[in-house]
This record gives structure tokens, C-alpha cells and sequence, in this order.
């Protein structure tokens, strides 16, 4: 069965051949595992040259591993001047196009340290937010490479369609990536800041998130407007801590789930799906996103308590789940991975409606062999044969 099947498959709560499957790597862990023997073994993905920009066509490492998916990025940034501020041994500090300064390491993944936040009031956002209304002029917004530090120029409308046109040919499930209204708004008002402005500044709060909304939903119509269609829409969006939510169901309602429900329709309408992203303990929200219309839902934090096989049995084929599979488990032995595999692809994989992932994404403490082991697990207890 091709990749774009099997997804589709799952996502219509039906078995296919086996459950589809997709994973996110920690920068050194590629490193770690192209130095224990992968990197001879992938293969050379084809270049494309659009608009001067050179584009890697697909994820050799993903492809090795046979992922089921492939995802290209929209910026929602308020598109501010990228810029490196300073540069140590160890670190890094980065004015990104989002409107946020960061500290991080250099050349690794890691917790990044917010620095500072461009939207500081609201004169600074009435200044500020004619950034986010889309122009069909300007360059594309939509790319190969990820909007996270996306530190290059964007191609042209015309030169995503040829980017859009060869991911096609791979015949994966194609998603479209980007910040969900929460996520994107805090990257230039801040976290703090905003939690307060829902409180003090309800409306202020709902027209930065609804401007962020929109400026995705513009994007994704004139993608469609070009024939540049995907299959769905995967929003980034951490709502959970490792207790409980980060914000209250209320809150979620107010402000977030008009925004979720947009997009979602959006979506319905032309035939997409719509996938969210969240760490933390969000199963408080559950129902909340089931009812805006969020068809999946990821990453599914193990360490929170969430656990797949209770999830399926607790809401059915109202949603599908993608991940679970706990990180401290595949850092362990064999024996470990194995239990874990058994356990939740074994029975969430039943009817339909999963797909693997990792609880969050792959460390560097889990070793090339132990994930090669998983792999070699997930085609055996995530089979349908």
C-alpha cells in the first residue's frame, strides 16, 4: 500500500496493511546516528532550484525509516528582519522573523531561553500587525524548510508550486505546518504577557490571535488558489504542562477553540484534515477539540499519564491519535521497547484511527540500535496481516 493510502486509511478508522507511521529527531540525535552507521545507508533525495534557492526534494533519514508523511511549512511570522546577535562556543542568540529573541545552543536541540518579546504593548501592536495581513505579492509563504529559524528568503508562489509539485510525485501524506493562534501570538507578545492580556485585555488577546489565524487561512486559500493543495493542516500549538493544562478550558473556549474551529472548517470544506500538535496533559481538552473539529491530535505525553489504549477506548473514532510511545521507554532495554510497542501500537492499531510517533520527539539518548529495534517492532506488532 502507498503512504498517502495508509494515512488516509488510518484516518478513516480503517486497517490497511499497517499502521502509518512518522517521527521527529533531536539535531545531534541525526548526528549520533549518521555516526553510528546511517549516514552510509541514505540515500541522495533529489535538489530542486527554485528562485536561486537551492531545496532538498523529502528527508533522506525519514525516508530511510519509511515514514508515511511529509510536511512543509507556512510562515505566520510577522516576518521581522532574521538576524544572529551574538555567537559564543556553546550558544547561540537569534533574532528570529517571529518577533522573538532566543538563546539556544548552537548546534543541537534543546529548551531555548526567551530573551525578549517584539510586541510590547498595545501601540507597539497596531504598529506591528499590518505584517500579518497577506499579500499574494509578496514572496510565498510556504516553504520545504521549516518556519522554526527559518533564517533564508522564502521562494516565490511560483517556485513553492514546483517545490509542491515534486513532494506530490512521492505520493506521502502531505501536511502544512505552522504555529496554532496561541503558540504563534506568545512568540511575539509573550507567554506572560499574554496570559495577562486574557485576563486584562480579552479583546485585544482574541484580535492578535484571530490576526494569526487569518494570515494562515490567506496562505492556505491561495496555496489551494495555485493548485497547491495538501492533504491537511498541522498546527503547532502547546496547551498542556506535565500536570494539567496550561490554560483553563474556559480560557481554551474563549479564545482558542474560534480559532481552531476556522481552521478546521476551512479544512472540511475542501477536503483536508486538520492535525494539532500539543505537549503535556491535555485530556482535559479532548472533548474541546473533538467539538472545533481537530480530527488528530499529537504528541500524546506519556509522562503526564495519558496512555493511548485508554484514549481510544474513551472517545472511539471521534479522534485519531498519533504518538504515545514514551521516550524513556525507547531509551531503555530492548525488553522495555518492546513491552511498550506491544502494549499501545498493539492495541491502539485496532479499528483504525493511529499512527506512531514518539511522546514528543527522539533524543540522542536513544541509541541508532534501539530505534532500528523499534522500527523492526512497529512493522510487527503494527501490522494488520
Amino acid at each position: 500500500m502507498k503512504h498517502r493510502e495508509r494515512v488516509i486509511a488510518a484516518l478513516d478508522f480503517r486497517e490497511s496493511d499497517r499502521i502509518p507511521k512518522y517521527d521527529s529527531f533531536w539535531q545531534q540525535t541525526v548526528e549520533l546516528y549518521k555516526k553510528s552507521g546511517l549516514e552510509e545507508k541514505l540515500s541522495k533525495n533529489p535538489i530542486l532550484e527554485v528562485d536561486g534557492l537551492m531545496r532538498t526534494i523529502g528527508n533522506p533519514i525519514e525516508d530511510y525509516f519509511d515514514f508515511d508523511i511529509d510536511i512543509l511549512s507556512i510562515d505566520t511570522s510577522l516576518r521581522m528582519p532574521y538576524e544572529v546577535l551574538s555567537e559564543e562556543k556553546e550558544f547561540i542568540v537569534i533574532q528570529d522573523h517571529y518577533g522573538y529573541t532566543v538563546k539556544k545552543f548552537k548546534d543541537k536541540s534543546g529548551s531555548m531561553h526567551f530573551i525578549n518579546h517584539v510586541t510590547k504593548d498595545r501601540e507597539t501592536w497596531d504598529a506591528l500587525k499590518e505584517r500579518m495581513v497577506f499579500n499574494e505579492n509578496d514572496t510565498s509563504r510556504l516553504d520545504s524548510i521549516s518556519y522554526f529559524l527559518h533564517s533564508g528568503p522564502y521562494p516565490t508562489w511560483n517556485g513553492f508550486k514546483k517545490i509542491y509539485k515534486e513532494y506530490k510525485i512521492r505520493e506521502k501524506y502531505l501536511l502544512y505546518a505552522c504555529y496554532g493562534p496561541w503558540e504563534g501570538t506568545w512568540r511575539h507578545r509573550g507567554f506572560t504577557e499574554l496570559m495577562m492580556d486574557s485576563v486584562l485585555n480579552p479583546e485585544w488577546t482574541y484580535e492578535m490571535l484571530e490576526y494569526h489565524m487569518n494570515l494562515a487561512l490567506a496562505s492556505l486559500n491561495h496555496a489551494l488558489k495555485i493548485g497547491a493543495k495538501p492533504d491537511g493542516v498541522f498546527l503547532v500549538e502547546d496547551l498542556g504542562g506535565t500536570h494539567a493544562t496550561l490554560i483553563s478550558a474556559d480560557s481554551y473556549r474563549e479564545f482558542i477553540k474560534p480559532m481552531h474551529k476556522k481552521m478546521a472548517d476551512f479544512c472540511h470544506e475542501y477536503d483536508m484534515k486538520l492535525f494539532m500538535h500539543s505537549c503535556g496533559k491535555i485530556e482535559s481538552l479532548i472533548p474541546d477539540f473533538i467539538d472545533a473539529g481537530i480530527d488528530v491530535i499529537q504528541a500524546l505525553q506519556a509522562n503526564t499519564g495519558m496512555d493511548v489504549v485508554k484514549l481510544k477506548q474513551k472517545f472511539g473514532n471521534k479522534i485519531v491519535f498519533w504518538g504515545n510511545i514514551a521516550e524513556a521507554s525507547l531509551a531503555g532495554t530492548k525488553d522495555d521497547i518492546r513491552k511498550e510497542i506491544e502494549y499501545k501500537v498493539g492495541n491502539a492499531k485496532i479499528g483504525g484511527g493511529y499512527i506512531y510517533h514518539s511522546d514528543h520527539s527522539i533524543p540522542d539518548e536513544v541509541s541508532f540500535e534501539n530505534y532500528q529495534y523499534l522500527m523492526e517492532l512497529i512493522e510487527q506488532y503494527g501490522s494488520y496481516d
